[in-house]
């Protein structure tokens, strides 16, 4: 009984064991993908973990705005993407959820079979808000 028990631990141990990481990667230039426009909350997140992954693995980051359709444009371009983790791409809770329940199987690509996830960098709240003076029943003026 003792034996089985070193035996399933130490099979959960190397079954533990980070993972080693391809030698050299990236192998080339690496284009990160932001679907939205230049100089907003995500492109200037996309730029900073681009410039710190730059120095760590000394090969170039390059980020790419693809803009437009929210988001659905930039993340098609990151679907139809080579598979070869050379094209990275940030996602948000509109690409990743409310498109995919929007538009459904029109949406050209799907996020549960098209993209992997590799990493969170950020959590950003939504807040809705009303005017509390307004009835529920009293129609919209605008």
């Amino acid at each position: 009984m003792r034996s089985m028990w070193l035996v399933l631990a130490s099979v959960m141990l190397l079954a533990t064991s980070p993972a080693k990481a391809q030698d050299g990667y990236p192998s080339k230039q690496v284009t990160v993908i932001v679907p939205f426009a230049a100089g907003g909350t995500a492109d200037i997140f996309a730029r900073m973990v681009s410039n710190h992954l730059q120095v760590k693995l000394g090969k170039p980051f390059v980020v790419e705005n693809v803009g437009g359709a929210g988001s659905i444009l930039g993340v098609t371009r990151l679907a139809k993407s080579a598979p070869d983790g050379i094209t990275l791409g940030l996602a948000s809770t509109s690409a990743l959820a409310i498109n995919p329940s929007l538009y459904g199987p029109k949406l050209s690509y799907q996020p549960d079979k098209d993209l992997v996830p590799v990493a969170q960098i950020s959590v950003v709240p939504n807040v809705l808000v009303v005017n509390p003076t307004r009835s529920r029943r009293a129609p919209c003026r605008s």
